[in-house]
């Protein structure tokens, strides 16, 4: 599937990463949402809030990675990263 970014994502990630060494697993957490999206491992649930089909998986037990499921110009099915915050800063 293809992965798309937001700004705040970008932003958000700069930020985690210069506080934490946490880039190897986000590169295999990244990779596997890419193929796998609901593969176990990366502990994926729907949000329950007033904000449509967002979905949340672990990098680390306390940093999360906010998306959603879009569709894309050609048709085919697509993530959007929206957020990537620790988990008490993201919810």
């Amino acid at each position: 599937m293809q992965l798309t970014v937001t700004p705040s994502f970008m932003n958000d990630m700069r930020q985690i990463l210069r506080q934490s060494s946490c880039l190897g697993n986000l590169y295999k957490v990244i990779e596997n949402l890419a193929d796998y999206p609901q593969d176990a491992t990366l502990h994926s649930y729907k949000i329950k809030s007033k904000h449509a089909n967002i979905w949340s998986c672990a990098v680390f037990y306390d940093v999360r990675i906010l998306f959603k499921y879009i569709r894309l110009e050609d048709g085919k099915r697509g993530i959007l990263l929206l957020r990537f915050k620790n988990h008490e800063k993201i919810y």
